[in-house]
C-alpha cells in the first residue's frame, strides 16, 4: 500500500488505525503472476503488461464506481463471487500486491482506490475470478472458474 495513501486515511480518520493488510514479497508476486498466467492460458513466463492486457480484453464491463455509494462486495456477489474473506489487491503489473480483508477493502475503498490514477484488479487465492477497476472507474469481472 502506498504511504501516501496511509498518510491520507490517518489525517482524514483521526484516530483510526489504517486496515491490516500484507505487502507480498517479489517472489510472492511473481508466483501469483505465473500462477494467473497459467490460469488464463497464457504462457507462466508471459511478461506482465501482456498478462494485465489479456485479463482486461477478456473481462465483461459491469459497472461504473459511482464513489458516493459503490459497494465492492456487492459488485463481487452479483457477480457470483462469494465466499472469500482476503484478498488480493495488484497495483501495477503484479509487481505490487497486497493482500487484505474484503471486509476492509470494501469499507475503506474510497480512502483505498484513487480515482484518475489507480489501476487495480482484485482477486482471491483461488484466482477464480477477478474485479477489474480502471483509472477512469469502469469495473470489469472475469470469471475464470468456468473455463
Amino acid at each position: 500500500m502506498d504511504a501516501l495513501k496511509i498518510e491520507n486515511f490517518s489525517s482524514a480518520n483521526r484516530g483510526s488505525a489504517f486496515p491490516t493488510f500484507e505487502h507480498l514479497s517479489p517472489s510472492d508476486c511473481a508466483h501469483l503472476r505465473s500462477e494467473i498466467a497459467n490460469r488464463i492460458g497464457l504462457d507462466p513466463q508471459t511478461k506482465p503488461l501482456r498478462l494485465l492486457e489479456t485479463l482486461h480484453a477478456q473481462a465483461k464491463p459491469l459497472t461504473s464506481v459511482d464513489e458516493a455509494g459503490f459497494e465492492l462486495r456487492a459488485v463481487i456477489s452479483v457477480a457470483g463471487f462469494n465466499g472469500c474473506s482476503d484478498v488480493y489487491v495488484n497495483w501495477y503489473r503484479f509487481d505490487h500486491i497486497d493482500r487484505i480483508a474484503l471486509l476492509d477493502l470494501s469499507k475503506y475503498f474510497s480512502d483505498i482506490w484513487y480515482p484518475s490514477s489507480d489501476d487495480i484488479e482484485i482477486f482471491d487465492g483461488s484466482l477464480d475470478w477477478f474485479v477489474l477497476i480502471t483509472h477512469d472507474g469502469l469495473v470489469s469481472v472475469l470469471d475464470v472458474s468456468r473455463r
